[in-house]
């Protein structure tokens, strides 16, 4: 039993992303339920919502623009664009803010390969 609460600890120690990988079968939320993707993102669809053949990662290394650290240490993407109706809450700590300050934040999203705000 000792061993496996020490590689309990090991493994909690361990800084990770968090991931979500649906196959073929769909993962399907329902209309105001909510699902919390990581410690700093929650989705409450405003209807049925089916995620199919999709993954979804968390990270906590920045973006880079030409070479320049251009966002905070908490980065979230999925692998195929998610089409979404409902309210998406996102959260940082001050340890993710990476130098930046709270009114600086924007939201982007990346289109085609290039990040808008």
């Amino acid at each position: 039993m000792k061993n496996y609460l020490l590689l309990l600890g090991f493994l909690l120690s361990l800084k990770v992303g968090a991931q979500l990988t649906v196959g073929d079968g769909s993962l399907i939320l329902s209309g105001g339920s909510s699902i919390q993707l990581t410690n700093g993102m929650t989705l409450i669809p405003a209807e049925d919502l089916a995620i199919t053949n999709n993954h979804f990662s968390q990270s906590s290394t920045p973006v880079l623009l030409n070479g320049a650290v251009s966002s905070i240490q908490h980065v979230v993407s999925w692998t195929n664009p998610l089409v979404f109706t409902g309210t998406v809450r996102l959260y940082y700590t001050a340890s993710n803010l990476n130098g930046y300050s709270e009114t600086e934040l924007k939201l982007s999203y990346q289109n085609a390969g290039n990040w808008a705000p």
